[in-house]
């Protein structure tokens, strides 16, 4: 089960297809509804987000713009008869106990990350004699509030990341005073937002920006890595690494379906 939510589940289709558990296992993926092949709304909608964070928009007039971009999806959506209280984390985990059914399976083994751990979890307490056993990764559970806790888990992920390499003799040789020159750059983004040139187009990178690609970053080891590097491209005006960061959030903006990444969570479109 995918996470986010709103990401496709069968792009792992390759990853599966040759893995040893197939040897005696069934592997079974489904897009969960709303997203890939699952009846997909609005899926142009990633790249809608990027082109209003390329413009230097204060936070007012963004959400302004953000707001019209969900509501012509939410339009767009009522036009087709799609009933939008029927996306939601206990409509998804009827639909898996459906296919459970339809597959003739008496139980199964669940496996998710992120929102998928929060779908098993209602799976497992919907439909409890189905499930055999569950493993999940990076646990989101049902009780965890996304929206209130986001900005405090975001802080104290990115400081505890800064304060690694602080305590590490070779990244802190490095990358010197990493908390102290971050805080510089964003105060300093706030009224002079770095202009560079992002997929061949002009791309006004503000503190907002900023935050957004350093929260990404926390999402992969490997992308955490690279967080001392960002942080010194921001304070440099280097755009390979910045052009880098901003490359792997389109991916995952074009990647995620923005309408089911909020739709589970029970946050209505207005």
């Amino acid at each position: 089960m995918a996470g986010d939510p709103g990401a496709s589940t069968l792009i792992m289709e390759e990853y599966w297809k040759n893995h040893l558990l197939r040897n005696d296992r069934d592997i079974v993926l489904m897009d969960q509804r709303g997203t890939g092949a699952s009846g997909a709304n609005c899926i142009d909608m990633g790249k809608a987000i990027i082109a209003i964070a390329r413009q230097d928009l204060g936070p007012k007039e963004e959400l302004l713009a953000l707001d019209s971009i969900f509501n012509q999806c939410k339009e767009a959506v009522n036009q087709k008869g799609v009933d939008l209280a029927g996306y939601t984390s206990q409509e998804n985990a009827a639909d898996f106990e459906d296919l459970r059914k339809d597959l003739g399976y008496e139980q199964w083994n669940l496996f998710g990350a992120s929102y998928g751990s929060r779908l098993g979890f209602t799976i497992m307490r919907d439909f409890p004699l189905s499930v055999r056993s569950s493993i999940f990764v990076g646990v989101f559970a049902p009780e965890s509030q996304l929206s209130g806790e986001t900005v405090i888990d975001f802080e104290k992920s990115l400081f505890e990341v800064l304060r690694r390499c602080e305590q590490s003799e070779k990244c802190n040789s490095r990358y010197p005073h990493l908390k102290n020159r971050l805080l510089k750059i964003l105060k300093k983004l706030k009224s002079e937002p770095l202009h560079l040139e992002y997929d061949s187009q002009s791309f006004v990178l503000n503190r907002r920006d900023a935050l957004l690609v350093l929260h990404h970053s926390l999402y992969s080891r490997q992308s955490i890595a690279d967080i001392p590097k960002i942080i010194e491209a921001m304070e440099k005006g280097k755009l390979e690494p910045i052009n880098n960061a901003l490359e792997y959030i389109e991916f995952i903006y074009n990647l995620v379906n923005c309408p089911m990444k909020n739709c589970p969570l029970s946050i209505v479109l207005k």
